[in-house]
């Protein structure tokens, strides 16, 4: 971890410039060059400068938002080690996780690892990860691992797709790697319909792509009834209230969370809970008449011969 602010302050005093030689995450080697310093280093403090700076044994991350990146695509890749079909399953739910840090990093700018002071004077460097590299850290090596596997590529596909909604000056990057992605795919497919099923976008991996589920409309539905759901909607009529019919119909891809059209999955300590009395529970069994003995369940069902009735 490094405190910016302390360091700007630092060269400042010392009318100089400091220079990062590593990145947030980087090993240094024992007895290794720190930081560079341009200008008259006899204002600063070799204590004060070392003190804002965090070294430690392992990564962390702290300031660190590609090692997060990092463990996730290790976690991908554990899953497809022995090839692209031992595990897709996971590899696509690494997938998820890294297509959401990517949509929220997307909209955000990022550092140019440029500090200045309050006057506008250039103190501090430190090299910052761009755009351009965390898209390949998230997407590279699983790309490589997993392209012969159709549930990797399609949500590989998919996630793409999905973040070239981003500013324009960010998808050069993101068109690059469908370009690398749909090449690997043709190559690895064994014929022209496993290729073009493979290059399907699908949020599922194989599950929930337009070549795989009925067609879906942003009408309301109505509503159908119990008898139609059948005896099984019939007793969970509680559960069949958390997604709105609405919502059971419309791609996900056309409304946000702030859709009024949509009342979303709540989680199930929110439900609306019956008293503790009635949850799942028997009826209380009567207390035994005074002088008697209460007789186990068995017993009950059983009689008295031990025949049932």
């Amino acid at each position: 971890m490094v405190d910016h602010a302390r360091l700007v302050a630092l060269a400042e005093r010392a009318d100089c410039r400091l220079e990062f030689l590593w990145a947030v995450g980087d090993f240094v080697p024992t007895g290794a060059p720190l930081i560079r310093i341009v200008g008259d280093p006899g204002g600063l403090s070799r204590s004060d400068v070392v003190g804002s700076i965090a070294l430690g044994p392992e990564r962390t991350m702290n300031q660190d938002v590609a090692y997060g990146i990092r463990m996730l695509v290790d976690i991908a890749e554990r899953s497809l080690s022995s090839g692209p079909f031992e595990d897709p399953t996971t590899a696509v739910q690494a997938i998820d996780r890294l297509h959401e840090i990517l949509r929220q990093l997307a909209r955000r700018p990022l550092h140019s690892g440029a500090h200045h002071d309050a006057a506008g004077e250039l103190r501090l460097l430190a090299p910052t990860m761009r755009w351009d590299g965390y898209v390949r850290v998230a997407f590279d090596e699983i790309r490589q691992a997993g392209a012969a596997s159709p549930q990797v590529s399609r949500r590989l596909e998919a996630a793409l797709k999905d973040l070239l909604t981003v500013p324009p000056d960010r998808r050069p990057a993101l068109e690059h790697q469908l370009a690398l992605l749909r090449s690997s795919a043709a190559v690895a497919a064994l014929d022209d319909s496993d290729r073009k099923a493979a290059l399907v976008p699908d949020p599922s991996g194989i599950g929930s792509a337009a070549d795989l589920i009925t067609a879906t409309s942003t009408r309301q539905p109505q509503r159908p009834t119990l008898a139609e759901r059948g005896p099984q909607a019939r007793r969970s009529r509680r559960s069949s209230r958390w997604v709105s019919a609405a919502a059971a119909v419309m791609p996900i891809r056309e409304f946000s969370h702030a859709d009024p059209r949509v009342r979303w999955l709540e989680p199930v300590d929110r439900l609306p809970r019956k008293p503790a009395h009635t949850v799942g529970r028997r009826a209380a069994t009567p207390a035994p008449a005074a002088g008697g003995r209460r007789r186990s369940r068995h017993a009950r069902r059983t009689g008295p011969t031990g025949a049932t009735g």
